[in-house]
């Protein structure tokens, strides 16, 4: 009976840095298909250092099981609202200065 009560349910986590690591490998296949696209090194590098870091150290947080604070509807749209303004932008850009 003790050997019951000593029985845990873990739960495997992968190692620290793994969700880095994804964002790393996300934003070079990101920045690789721009560089693919345009052949313009100079549009691929910020693509890549923007792409990086907040997606590893989002997909690093869901890996680890951080507590995550409950997000407000408005925060969320907000949030959607800029990243879609933003790759707005950034074609804009991009149209602007191929053509």
């Amino acid at each position: 009976m003790n050997n019951m009560k000593n029985l845990t349910e873990t739960k495997k986590r992968p190692f620290k840095g793994a969700g880095m690591l994804i964002g790393f490998t996300i934003g070079s296949s990101a920045a690789l298909v721009l560089y693919l696209l345009t052949r313009e090194i100079t549009t691929s590098i910020p693509i890549f250092a923007g792409v990086c870091v907040p997606i590893g150290m989002a997909i690093e947080k869901k890996l680890q099981g951080e507590e995550k604070q409950e997000s407000k509807p408005k925060t969320k749209n907000l949030m959607i609202f800029i990243i879609t303004l933003g790759l707005i932008l950034l074609s804009g850009l991009y149209f602007y200065a191929k053509f």
